[in-house]
């Protein structure tokens, strides 16, 4: 067997899990963009958050005063989604919508990132196996939140 088939054939699985997980979510990804995202429990906090954050320059969670009730990580990152999404359009839906979006594509990395970590220990076969479990956690099939 050459270097190069060796290599192409190493990596075929993964751009075979790549491809899986991106038709995946793909469907998630679509199928939300067709319906208005509903905000319950702590997503309603978290884009509260975000969107007083973006609007006053203030981190709050539960007001609209200072209250660093939570570590910062989500809020922040939903700020940083909603002022991006704010550069194409004023709807917070969209902004909603494209906070999904990024969430379902770090989701597909973090496919091919476990698949890619389970291949230290385990053949082929077994991390690919590992890695279309990752994707079809049944998490995945529930309607999908900004939490």
């Amino acid at each position: 067997m050459t270097p190069a088939n060796h290599l192409s054939r190493k990596w075929l699985w993964s751009f075979v899990l790549l491809v899986l997980a991106v038709l995946f979510h793909l469907y998630f990804i679509v199928s939300a963009w067709r319906q208005p995202v509903m905000l319950y429990g702590d997503a309603y906090y978290y884009d509260h958050s975000a969107t007083v954050l973006n609007a006053l320059h203030l981190y709050s969670y539960w007001s609209w005063g200072p209250a660093a009730q939570v570590t910062p990580g989500y809020p922040l990152f939903l700020a940083l989604i909603y002022r991006f999404a704010s550069l194409f359009s004023q709807s917070h839906q969209v902004g909603m919508h494209m906070a999904q979006t990024v969430q379902h594509l770090l989701s597909v990395v973090t496919v091919i990132l476990v698949y890619r970590l389970m291949r230290f220990r385990l053949p082929r076969w077994a991390s690919f196996i590992g890695g279309l479990l990752w994707l079809l956690y049944p998490r995945s099939f529930t309607r999908t939140t900004n939490s």
